[in-house]
């Protein structure tokens, strides 16, 4: 009994008091290297479901329409990931990855319309939701980096790497948006070149 307990997960939620925006958490177990087959793609799976499911929250939360967007888009790209390593956990063969994200190029259009007409402002507590939204990204490449350096399977370590490509882009589009919404009059807009 006490076996089947340490192996249950259970759902925790992040709660940033500031803006009351639930964000998914959970513990990070990334158990051993040599679980790479399965066990790698069903945490890969829930991983990318809550990635989705906390931009969402961030963007039903979210004050500005493009910002918005912006969120959404990202969990789109994060359903996308889901849908991809399920195949694989599935066992299917021949997986078609998804293609780039956009998500970079609209945010780029969009904060240049913006700079253009005087910048935006947004709360401090919305700078700290896009904060954990990095930590997010950037704990989901590592441990895909980490997965596809020990993974066998060379279409699936293809994949690992692709997806931990997309959340590096994740990653630094979003300390982009935190750069400039943090301190839009300091911003250099050749940092939206370097995405």
């Amino acid at each position: 009994h006490k076996t089947k307990q340490k192996h249950q997960t259970s759902t925790k939620q992040h709660v940033n008091t500031r803006t009351s925006i639930r964000l998914p958490l959970e513990p990070v177990d990334r158990g051993s290297v040599k679980d790479i087959t399965m066990d790698v793609f069903d945490y890969a799976m829930k991983v990318e479901l809550d990635g989705k499911a906390a931009y969402e929250a961030a963007a039903a939360q979210c004050s500005d329409p493009g910002l918005k967007k912006i969120l959404l888009e990202m969990a789109s790209d994060e359903q996308k990931h889901y849908e991809v390593f399920k195949k694989f956990k599935e066992g299917a063969a021949d997986i078609a990855l998804p293609p780039a994200t956009e998500v970079i190029g609209h945010a780029r259009n969009y904060f240049e319309t913006v700079a253009s007409r005087g910048g935006i402002k947004v709360s401090g507590a919305e700078i700290d939701v896009w904060r954990r939204l990095l930590d997010n990204e950037n704990d989901a490449a590592k441990f895909y980096r980490e997965k596809a350096a020990v993974a066998e399977d060379e279409h699936a370590r293809t994949a690992l790497d692709m997806i931990a490509d997309e959340e590096r882009r994740h990653a630094a589009l979003i300390e982009s948006m935190v750069n400039y919404l943090s301190a839009p009059e300091s911003f250099d807009d050749a940092e939206w070149a370097r995405l």
